[in-house]
């Protein structure tokens, strides 16, 4: 087995894990960068965490420890899927105040 086959089975535990974590399969991505996404990419035994977007990855952060990493991981999506949320609200009720007041 090449280091390539073992990476790509290490990646579908991962996505299974993550699943069984609670993640919405739709929220993020493993090993297949898709656009408005965090995700983790395994190269080397390193585990990278980060987002993608307009066709870059911006990692934020590494370990090789798969547990580890999909345990922070899942806590850091979570975060980000938080404030998304919180930022979403915050402009609904600024439309609303807006709509309110007249133009």
């Amino acid at each position: 087995m090449t280091q390539v086959d073992r990476d790509a089975a290490l990646m579908r535990v991962a996505d299974a894990k993550l699943s069984a974590m609670g993640l919405a399969r739709d929220s993020y991505f493993v090993g297949s960068p898709r656009d408005e996404r965090p995700g983790l990419l395994l190269r080397d035994g390193v585990w990278t965490a980060g987002y993608f977007e307009r066709g870059g990855f911006s990692a934020s952060f590494a370990d090789r420890d798969m547990e580890r990493m999909l345990e922070r991981f899942v806590r850091w999506v979570e975060a980000e899927q938080a404030f998304t949320r919180a930022a979403v609200q915050m402009s609904e009720r600024q439309d609303e105040r807006r709509s309110q007041d007249g133009p």
